[in-house]
């Protein structure tokens, strides 16, 4: 039997509990079978663990308070929500029809894709590069901290605020919006690029 839940995970607490369709776990993997979920209940202890999971066809993706090597997930009807985590290496969230919701979360590489939802996120930090792509939804971030970050929307508007004192070269594009970006750095090796067909694009730096 395959359950489809909406998952809640947690570094603690050590075991699992289900309430309503919800699972606690220490480990995420989604669409798994009674046999596999108790081959599940790991604990996280270390930043030394990669957390891969197949695409879950329905239901949120809860995440709190983790430390990770890698974490990739995908969901085809929900949100992916992330806080008070981070991940040495990669954080790469797919979401076909659902937002992406991130707070206080930092990732050595920070990769974010919905076809129909947008993307938020507070106090997000990327050691080197941040993309985030969107067919149909907005993106408002909050950005700590990123080498070199890259955004596109085909329709919504971009609203971003960097807290970095980095000097960034900054570029933005769109065919139908206005555009109110700062005047940047020539030649900077650090890069802010951000693109939509249809939207306004707004940057701020403090």
């Amino acid at each position: 039997t395959t359950f489809c839940y909406n998952i809640i995970l947690k570094k603690p607490p050590e075991s699992y509990i289900n309430s309503g369709g919800f699972l606690i776990l220490t480990y995420i993997k989604l669409n798994i079978t009674v046999t596999e979920l108790q081959l599940l209940l790991q604990n996280l202890r270390s930043s030394s663990q990669d957390l891969h999971q197949s695409q879950n066809e329905h239901g949120d993706i809860s995440i709190a308070d983790i430390e990770a090597n890698t974490l990739t997930t995908k969901t085809s009807s929900g949100n992916i929500s992330i806080s008070n985590s981070s991940f040495t290496t990669l954080l790469e969230l797919h979401a076909s029809s659902g937002d992406i919701l991130l707070n206080r979360t930092a990732a050595g590489q920070a990769e974010f894709y919905t076809t129909s939802g947008y993307v938020s996120a507070s106090e997000l930090s990327a050691n080197t590069s941040l993309t985030c792509n969107t067919a149909s939804g907005d993106v408002d971030m909050n950005i700590a901290d990123a080498e070199a970050i890259d955004i596109s929307a085909m329709s919504g508007y971009i609203d971003l605020e960097l807290d970095s004192d980095r000097s960034y070269s900054f570029s933005a594009n769109t065919q139908s919006g206005n555009i109110d970006i700062p005047h940047g750095a020539n030649n900077s090796e650090y890069e802010c690029g951000v693109t939509t067909t249809s939207g306004d694009i707004s940057i701020r730096q403090k």
